[in-house]
């Protein structure tokens, strides 16, 4: 039997439509039980423990477009949709979380109609982050700890100043040479991947596939994925570019001197002789790497950000 929403009164939506936060919390009280129970379906037996999330998911996504319901059957069939769109994204995550055979399963309790009323509000109103405001913070530390240790250093003899300016220099110079190496090795990488001769494996929406790759290296592919392997992979380089979601047991006895890595969004994920897992939907916004066995070298390409991850 499909769960069907209940059709809400027609003034809630109204003044949920103006942004009034009484009719949420109204209308999320009045839609909850029926918001569980169609989440509950779409996500199936082994998931409905998390039909809470869905459901809070749902009613948030429709607070954020609350303008454009101009009656009931729109603000039901928005959420209807939501909750659809949700499930299957929990569905997808708990896939790529839980790919080993024999792994534990964690199960979520579900909240009360009280509690989720709280937990709905407690995220509207928590306080936004201001990621230009911390990034600054950050540069304004990091300069205060640059002043610091110039101020340490010249208390110290003229000769161990000049000693410590030229190690600078020569860092700088390393760095800097580091940094064109790597934006050239970019640029390879871009021209390879987008070559005529790059291969493109796909996976449909419920497809699995297991490979093994020209340096021996074995992926197996998740759902709805695709992978993008170069020609001249194993020869020049052994970067490959993932869109889904993979789990890559990398040959530590490649022929290639270059090391494996992986390509997802903006990020580059760089391992030798280990297993790990990466995941890069669109519709999520953000990439996850999961180490099983081994080490790896994250970098931002666009920021220059880096991170090391290890097995756990």
């Amino acid at each position: 039997m499909t769960a069907v929403l209940p059709t809400p009164v027609a003034g809630l939506v109204s003044r949920f439509a103006a942004g009034d936060e009484n009719a949420l919390l109204a209308l999320y009280r009045d839609e909850y039980d029926s918001l569980l129970a169609a989440a509950a379906e779409r996500l199936g037996h082994e998931l409905a423990h998390y039909r809470s999330r869905v459901a809070h998911k749902a009613m948030l996504d429709a607070w954020h477009a609350r303008e454009r319901f101009r009656n009931p059957v729109a603000f039901s069939a928005f959420l209807e949709e939501a909750v659809r769109q949700e499930a299957d994204i929990q569905r997808r995550k708990h896939a790529a979380l839980h790919h080993h055979e024999g792994q534990s399963r964690h199960h979520v309790t579900v909240p009360t109609v009280d509690e989720a009323l709280k937990a709905l509000t407690d995220e509207l109103h928590a306080p936004a982050v201001d990621h230009a405001l911390a990034a600054e913070e950050a540069r304004t530390m990091k300069r205060a700890h640059a002043r610091a240790h110039v101020e340490r250093v010249a208390a110290k003899p003229r000769w161990l100043l000049y000693v410590v300016i030229a190690l600078v220099v020569v860092v700088a110079i390393a760095a800097g040479q580091r940094l064109i190496d790597r934006a050239s090795v970019d640029v390879a990488v871009d021209k390879a991947l987008k070559g005529e001769n790059a291969q493109g494996l796909s996976s449909g929406r419920g497809q699995r596939g297991m490979l093994s790759l020209r340096d021996d290296t074995k992926v197996r592919l998740g759902s709805d994925t695709r992978l993008v392997i170069p020609a001249a992979f194993a020869i020049s380089q052994r970067t490959v570019q993932l869109e889904g979601t993979a789990t890559f047991t990398v040959s530590p006895t490649s022929v290639s001197p270059a090391p494996f890595a992986v390509r997802a969004g903006s990020l580059t994920i760089t391992a030798t002789g280990t297993v790990f897992t990466v995941r890069n939907f669109a519709e999520e916004r953000a990439v996850s790497v999961e180490v099983s066995e081994g080490r790896v070298e994250l970098r931002d390409r666009e920021t220059g950000a880096t991170q090391s991850l290890s097995a756990g």
